[in-house]
């Protein structure tokens, strides 16, 4: 048996057993793994608050048939102002499962690690980001794994499109006959300029109005379910939540 070391993002975690915790991290060196942390819930004293979800973790841990066992952990980023906007903890929960849905397992990926450690520090840095730029960070990532989104006419029947569809990994018009979420054509035409240009050309404040930025959610987190074969938790306990519910309650989701 060996043991790895790496910098790490915690995905999520889960109870095992009594006294254990399950931890799907995304690393530096290998990607996405899983490991145990062993006694994590009988002691506090044991990693000291590093197990949270969005941490960056130096993580040590023995590879091991089942599940890789945890060492040494210590934070680099322990971002705990992201939880004191719930328009931010929402965000980061959505970016964490998509990673943890999307991504392959134990395969490395330098460039998503490094956009995923600097969108969390957008993230910590403001109460909530404008949705505008989890859209482009979307958008890239989309393509990243393979699945470039078609922002154009139809390619079913060449009409103007009325929203975004699975069956065409893009736009698609009414006259197709298919399912498909609904989004205005401005809408449209903005995820296309986003898409095609830098995000330094663009002031992320005023791109989408609030109805606009609702039917891109949803048709992208109905796009990351097509894709993940899973619907996505996050989005939905969070739109059953009270504003004033406060972050203790959601560090168990999935």
């Amino acid at each position: 048996m060996s043991r790895l070391t790496s910098t790490a993002i915690v995905l999520r975690t889960r109870p095992y057993g009594e006294s254990d915790l399950i931890v799907d991290l995304f690393t530096q060196s290998h990607g996405r793994t899983t490991v145990i942390a062993k006694g994590a819930l009988k002691s506090k004293k044991r990693y000291m608050g590093a197990l949270e979800l969005g941490h960056i973790l130096k993580v040590d841990y023995l590879i091991k048939p089942q599940f890789s066992v945890l060492g040494a952990c210590d934070i680099i980023q322990s971002h705990w102002k992201i939880r004191q906007s719930l328009k931010a903890l929402k965000q980061l929960y959505y970016i964490l499962e998509i990673c943890l849905l999307a991504t392959p397992y134990e395969e490395q990926d330098l460039a998503l690690y490094q956009s995923l450690v600097e969108l969390l520090a957008a993230l910590e840095s403001e109460p909530g980001l404008d949705e505008s730029y989890l859209f482009m960070w979307e958008l890239n990532l989309f393509s990243h794994l393979g699945y470039h989104l078609h922002i154009g006419r139809c390619p079913i029947t060449e009409e103007a499109p009325s929203g975004l569809s699975a069956l065409t990994g893009g736009c698609i018009a009414a006259e197709a006959g298919k399912a498909y979420w609904p989004v205005d054509i401005n809408a449209l035409r903005t995820l296309y300029r986003l898409q095609q240009s830098p995000s330094s050309d663009f002031v992320f404040e005023t791109l989408f109005n609030a109805e606009e930025e609702q039917q891109v959610r949803q048709a992208f987190a109905g796009l990351w379910s097509s894709i993940c074969g899973v619907s996505l938790k996050s989005l939905a306990v969070f739109n059953t939540l009270h504003p004033q519910i406060t972050s203790s309650a959601l560090n168990r989701i999935g």
